[in-house]
């Protein structure tokens, strides 16, 4: 089991300060999962401070962004998020 923290974030880029403020915090092995509206946050060119950035392919899906996404972030099922929450001793959710 992995010390890294999955860092859940469902808040718009837009919308509050779930985002930056996880990003504050968030160590280089870390993981990232945009939910809900965080899934905008996607199709923004950035730098992502984590090992790896997920979206959520229904929330991608339902918003009609999954042609928008930024290269280098992969989407990601609820079969697949429960796998990964369950590797990882950490989780932090971020609303």
């Amino acid at each position: 089991m992995s010390d890294a923290t999955v860092h859940l974030i469902q808040k718009s880029p837009f919308d509050g300060q779930a985002l930056e403020s996880c990003l504050r915090v968030c160590a280089p092995n870390d993981l990232i999962v945009l939910m809900y509206d965080a899934v905008y946050a996607a199709t923004m060119p950035r730098q992502w401070p984590a090992t790896a950035v997920y979206a959520l392919a229904d929330d991608v899906s339902a918003r009609g962004i999954s042609d928008k996404l930024q290269r280098g972030i992969d989407t990601i099922d609820y079969t697949g998020l429960v796998e990964l929450c369950a590797a990882h001793r950490h989780s932090q959710s971020w609303f």
